[in-house]
Order: structure tokens, then C-alpha cells, then sequence
């Protein structure tokens, strides 16, 4: 009986998902939930239609910077092209797509509750929400397919009430210069390249993050004397690789696991009319 309440689900979304495959390009939210938020009010939300893909991305940026010679604008004209893209909302697949890993969401196991957080560039590409690190790995597709150098900044602190708190976004190295470039946030910065070093040098972050976002995050939820750190990872990579092996392990086990589980059950089977037979 167990056995065959695993194997139903699975078959079940096996089938349902070569259904929403077989859709996805024709809609592109099919496999995402809905989102209900507003957005951040100082940020408008203007997406184009005719964006679709990294690919599209890559193809609007170019146009766009292609008669720019200061770095400083070209880091600005491509934050500003992926913010007006999406409102601010944590883009998650729906749990027909992956039921595995709408259990996991539900559980309060650190990164596996993150399951059905999307990660792939090529479908946040296709959404109009997102939030974070989400829109900071499509501002690192466009920047990799324009061939500009990249990294990716973590902000980790407690808040006044010691609750921990994290955001990311993207450095950019043009022309010699570091640009930070936070679609998601649009914080208040210059575009002269000097965020960057201050952010970074320790004795400066905590001012520096305020100077950024005292403007936009509630006060209560910045740092005030207490922890904060800022670092910079991921040199030219995607930053989510250890997320993707995990979300494509729980996708497969959702989609396929019915085959193993029918393997299982048919080996049982065998098993038991040999043990008849002696």
C-alpha cells in the first residue's frame, strides 16, 4: 500500500508534466505559482514582450549599449533593463510540477525547502517575478553572453531584533571599474564605481549597506551595530550549481521515481515465484 501511494504520484506527475512541457512555450507562467505582491513601489514594472530567453536578454542589452562608451551607464542601462522586467516575488515552480519538492517546501529543512525556487536561467527568463538572487543570475547570463567580467555579492546581517538576513546581487568589472548592480532593489547608488570597494572593505559595510537601502528597507530589518558581512563568490560561474544538482535529483525522483518503483515491485514479484517454485 505504501508503495503504491509513492507510485501514483509519481506516475501521475510523469504524465502531467509532458502535458505542461508540451505547454510551456505557449505559456510561460504554466509551471509557476502566481504571484499576488505589488512589487516595491519605487520600482516600475514595464516588462517586454519580446523578451523571452537569456538569449533575448543578451540580444536587448547589446542594442542598448552598443553606443555607450561609459562603463558606469552600460552597468546601469542593464540593471535597469532586467529590473523593469520583473516585480519583486520569489519565482517557485507549482507542485504538479515537482511533488517532491513541494513536500520538502513545506518542511523546515534548510536549502531542501527551497526545492521549488527556480534556478534555471532559461526559465526565469520567460517569468515576470522574481526576487534576488533569481534576477542576480539573469543579470550574469546577460553579462557572460557580452563577455564582461562578473561576481556575485552576498549581504548576510541581523537585523536590531538579532534575525538573520541575507540579499544578493551582482559585481560587474568594466572597464576597470566594479559596478554593483541590483536589479531587484534598485538601490541608491552612483554609478562612479566607488559602492563597490566601500561595500567590500569591512570597516565600511555597514554604513556603506545603509547609504544603499535605508531607503527601501524597512528600518527595523536593517543592521544597527550588530552583524553584517559582505562577500564576494562565484568568479564568472553560475552561482547556484549545488541547488541545481539537488532540484534536478528531486525533479527526476518525481518524474521518473514510478519506473523504479515498478523495477522494485516487478523484482518482488519474481523473487516471491521463485521462492514458490523451491
Amino acid at each position: 500500500m505504501i508503495t503504491l501511494g509513492l507510485f501514483l504520484p509519481s506516475l501521475g506527475s510523469s504524465i502531467y508534466n509532458q502535458y505542461l512541457w508540451n505547454r510551456f512555450e505557449e505559456e510561460k507562467l504554466v509551471i509557476f505559482r502566481p504571484w499576488v505582491e505589488d512589487g516595491y513601489p519605487h520600482i516600475p514594472h514595464d516588462p517586454n514582450n519580446d523578451i523571452d530567453t537569456i538569449e533575448d536578454f543578451v540580444r536587448k542589452s547589446e542594442e542598448k549599449i552598443i553606443r555607450i562608451k561609459d562603463p558606469g551607464l552600460i552597468a546601469k542601462t542593464i540593471t535597469e533593463l532586467v529590473s523593469l522586467q520583473y516585480k519583486h516575488r520569489h519565482l517557485e515552480y507549482r507542485c504538479s510540477y515537482n511533488w517532491i519538492g513541494c513536500l520538502f517546501s513545506k518542511t523546515k529543512i534548510p536549502k531542501l525547502n527551497e526545492a521549488l525556487y527556480v534556478i534555471r536561467p532559461r526559465h526565469i527568463a520567460k517569468a515576470q517575478h522574481s526576487f534576488c538572487s533569481q534576477q542576480a543570475i539573469i543579470i550574469q547570463s546577460i553579462l557572460k553572453g557580452l563577455n564582461i567580467n562578473y561576481a556575485t555579492i552576498r549581504v548576510v546581517w541581523d537585523d536590531v531584533n538579532l534575525v538573520r538576513r541575507g540579499h544578493f546581487f551582482t559585481i560587474a568589472f568594466i572597464g576597470g571599474g566594479s559596478y554593483l548592480m541590483d536589479s531587484d532593489l534598485m538601490p541608491n547608488i552612483t554609478w562612479s564605481g566607488n559602492f563597490a570597494n566601500n561595500l567590500l572593505t569591512e570597516s565600511k559595510t555597514e554604513t556603506t549597506f545603509k547609504a544603499m537601502y535605508s531607503k527601501i528597507i524597512n528600518e527595523s530589518d536593517l543592521p544597527n551595530n550588530t552583524y553584517i558581512t559582505a562577500s564576494i563568490n562565484n568568479f564568472n560561474s553560475y552561482p547556484a550549481s549545488k541547488g541545481l544538482m539537488m532540484q534536478r535529483i528531486i525533479e527526476h525522483s518525481s518524474w521518473y521515481g514510478w519506473i523504479y518503483l515498478l523495477i522494485i515491485l516487478l523484482s518482488q514479484r519474481i523473487q516471491i515465484n521463485l521462492f514458490k517454485r523451491k
